[in-house]
């Protein structure tokens, strides 16, 4: 219900993954974790693991469940209030629907002029800065994009 996950496998990551287009001046250097919110997190998660072929599904706290593949990127399924809990302000609006697309995290180094860019620009982004991460949520597109630097 949170929307489309799509799955493909990358033939010829050579012409894409290329060192000179992997600097970004968010200096982002990877998704971390994908936020999905769930009125039942923990059936969602496991049936997108059955579909990846994951190893496991993980309890994160009372009503979260991840779904960890390479490289430590993790699909975290969470309800509605874990979701309102860990975002508070930042939390984009889900609008009554029992599911959604609620975060999206990236390694990154975004810097101190990124917060100041974004502050320039309130009617299209509120920021944040809460446990280690700038929270930008972008207002126009209701997403909320999380840099992170912590790696763990």
């Amino acid at each position: 219900a949170a929307g489309r996950l799509y799955f493909c496998e990358h033939q010829t990551p050579e012409l894409v993954w290329r060192p000179e287009w992997q600097n970004h001046a968010n200096r982002a250097s990877r998704f971390r974790e994908l936020f999905v919110v769930s009125a039942k997190p923990e059936q969602d998660a496991g049936n997108v693991a059955s579909i990846l072929a994951a190893p496991k599904v993980s309890a994160v706290g009372s009503n979260g469940y991840a779904v960890t593949l390479d490289q430590g990127f993790a699909l975290n399924f969470v309800s509605p209030d874990t979701y309102q809990t860990r975002f508070g302000i930042s939390a984009i609006d889900i609008s009554g629907r029992s599911s959604a697309m609620a975060a999206v995290a990236v390694i990154a180094d975004p810097g101190a002029e990124l917060a100041d860019e974004l502050a320039r620009k309130p009617e299209m982004f509120g920021s944040t800065v809460a446990d280690n991460d700038l929270r930008v949520l972008v207002r126009p597109l209701n997403t909320l994009v999380v840099f992170t630097r912590n790696t763990s």
